[in-house]
């Protein structure tokens, strides 16, 4: 090689002028035991000197390397103790792959005659080449945000390297297709050496060193095996720097996937436990109530959804309940329901009726709602003493419903819109009686739509099927009796949605009766009849009859007179005998609380009391309560009175 052959020449050199140096030294000594000529001796002495700086400046070139002399005898220790310091490097086995190929170029630029060293790295299939680290020697920095740059002929340019270690320019092609495909080489280059970065057989970066053209290397240069194996060294070095940078993002990516998971877990805990903590759970739940049984009953599915189920009384005689789903999973479903459970019950213990207690919370969840979540839910208020069901649906799975003796069937409702998904959205309130014996099924779509191994959803068809196999069941029995059944159909496939059933059964009370009559005086008699039927048939003492009769006659002959004038209209009268007389007359005239009115001085005389309200004192002080509300566009007044049957 050039460089070599220029170090044995002054090598040579060195170890003649050496030589004469020594002959000529004998020659002085010689020279001062005779009598040689004096300027013989001056001769010999300035030839002594001479040879004596050449032998220092050999001497001195060898020592310190000097590649501009030729003298590359010391660098073979050098690439050793560089080579020996980066294994010995604790970083080489941290996986930061950054640090470590910026240790690589600084120290290999460091002891190597080259202008540039790079590491880039494979980041696609297809060849695209991203830079890690390139320092240089001149700036004695590094160069950072090289750009990256892809090989059109990556494929063959791989083929190649599989037969060799590594390339330098003397491989013509090789250098063609590397450095030929990036815009960042300098012109000035005129000699480089690249050694490939093999993971499990495949190129995963390359190691190239750069040397421009200078005084010490006007034209291109051959580059020593010492440097070959120093090159490839680093090479196997970035290997396992890499594969220690890619274990170690395994392991985080294991750990960061292993924490999410464990986060997801605990999430989904919580979701579980506000869900199960909403519920209503112990059961029977009003054991001292003897006109009615619930039982509710919900499965969170493994990633918890919002569904619910509620119950409460409204009152001593009007029973709420509530089921409904809601969107999503985990605990932002979860805390939507707790808001939406709290919303609805607040509002109907306000005495709203279903429709207004929707509506209002309807525009209360759109508010700030920008996860855009919604509430599939049914409503419905059973008044014990009217022996009526007042229900509304917001988007939810119709209930079934049982008459005493007969089947289980789909009770009629047309699902108005989802709660939460639009401002002023109106829903439509229905009626039913409910009597004992009857019997209400309320449920969400996880019943429904659960599945089977071959994705097959349960149905609605199969849901009747099984209530009316087990129509004649205990309310828990009956519950048990569907899980069951969903569980033999499902076969063993993951549960994929919350199951909720909610089931009310009518045991019992006072009998309703209603009369429908038109809102006249002298239809007194016919109001008067039938309230006289209902207490004489239930034994009610003559005394609490008569009480009764003055209460009855007062209020239907202020609707007569007041509620349409000068228009006339119907008015609704229903009578529940029991321990508790309960009488509610119900028009749709205009908006009156005759509860409103102040009392009448009685102690006063007749020219000075006000006109007015005696009728109503009378009423409040003749029966034990006495309650208005204005309801769906109607007058509903309640009277009450506490009898013993003879």
């Amino acid at each position: 090689m050039e460089v070599v052959a220029i170090s044995v020449r002054v090598k040579i050199l060195g170890i003649v002028l050496a030589f004469l140096a020594l002959l000529g030294t004998a020659f002085v000594v010689y020279s001062a035991f005779t009598t040689a000529q004096v300027w013989l001796i001056a001769a010999n002495v300035l030839f002594w000197i001479v040879s004596g700086l050449a032998v220092f400046v050999t001497f001195k070139n060898y020592m310190r390397g000097n590649p501009t002399t030729g003298n590359l005898y010391e660098q073979p220790e050098k690439l050793n103790r560089a080579l020996a310091e980066i294994a010995k490097s604790s970083a080489l086995y941290s996986g930061d792959l950054k640090h470590v190929a910026d240790m690589i170029t600084q120290k290999g630029c460091g002891v190597l005659v080259t202008s540039r060293l790079e590491v880039w790295r494979k980041v696609t299939d297809k060849g695209s080449m991203k830079n890690i680290s390139t320092f240089e020697t001149a700036r004695n920095e590094y160069i950072e945000d090289r750009p990256d740059f892809d090989m059109p002929d990556f494929e063959e340019y791989e083929t190649m390297l599989k037969t060799e270690r590594l390339f330098t320019t003397n491989d013509a092609k090789m250098y063609e297709i590397f450095l030929s495909t990036r815009d960042d080489v300098s012109s000035k280059s005129i000699a480089s050496i690249e050694a490939p970065i093999w993971i499990e057989g495949e190129l995963a970066g390359v190691i190239c060193f750069e040397q421009e053209s200078c005084e010490a290397y006007p034209k291109r240069r051959e580059w020593s095996a010492e440097e070959h194996h120093f090159t490839t060294s680093l090479a196997d070095f970035m290997t396992i720097v890499i594969v220690n940078a890619e274990r170690r993002r395994l392991e985080i990516a294991e750990q960061e996937a292993r924490a999410e998971k464990e986060r997801i877990g605990a999430e989904l805990t919580v979701a579980t436990q506000i869900q199960a903590s909403m519920l209503p759970c112990i059961f029977p739940a009003f054991p001292d109530r003897d006109e009615f049984d619930i039982y509710g009953y919900m499965l969170p599915a493994k990633e918890v959804g919002g569904d619910f189920y509620d119950f409460f009384l409204i009152g001593e005689h009007q029973l709420a309940v509530v089921i409904a789903d809601v969107s999503g999973k985990g605990v932002p479903a979860a805390l939507f329901m707790v808001i939406a459970k709290t919303l609805i019950k607040n509002n109907a213990q306000y005495g709203k009726s279903p429709k207004e207690v929707f509506e209002t919370v309807n525009d209360l969840l759109c508010e700030n709602n920008e996860a855009q979540m919604f509430v599939t839910a049914f409503m419905g208020i059973w008044d014990m003493q009217r022996g009526t069901f007042t229900y509304v649906n917001a988007g939810h799975n119709p209930p079934l419903i049982k008459r005493a003796g007969c089947d289980y069937e789909w009770l009629p409702t047309k699902p108005g819109f989802v709660l939460a998904g639009m401002e002023g959205m109106a829903y439509k309130q229905e009626e039913i009686t409910l009597n004992e014996g009857d019997m209400l099924c309320l449920y969400t779509d996880g019943v429904t739509e659960a599945v089977n191994p071959q994705k097959e959803l349960f149905t609605d068809p199969r849901l009747l099927k099984t209530a009316n196999r087990h129509k004649d069941v205990d309310l828990n029995e009956f519950i048990a009796h569907i899980k069951a059944e969903i569980d033999m159909f499902a076969d063993g496939a993951e549960q994929a949605d919350d199951i909720t059933l909610l089931i009310l059964k009518i045991m019992g009370g006072a009998p309703v009766k209603e009369l429908c009559i038109e809102a006249k005086t002298e239809n007194l008699d016919a109001v008067l009849d039938f309230v006289s039927a209902q207490l004489e048939a239930a034994g009610c003492p003559v005394k609490a009859q008569t009480q009764i009769a003055i209460a009855v006659e007062e209020v239907f002959v202020n609707i007569a007179h007041y509620a349409y004038n000068p228009e006339t209209g119907g008015a609704l009268i229903r009578a529940a005998v029991g321990d508790e007389v309960v009488i509610e007359f119900e028009d749709k005239g205009k908006p009156y609380n005759p509860l409103e009115k102040d009392d009448p001085d009685v102690t006063a005389g007749t020219e000075e009391r006000e006109v007015g309200g005696l009728g109503i004192f009378m009423v409040k002080n003749i029966m034990d309560a006495v309650e208005y509300r204005r309801e769906g566009g109607k007058n509903i007044l309640l009277i009450k009175k506490a009898v013993k049957p003879n």
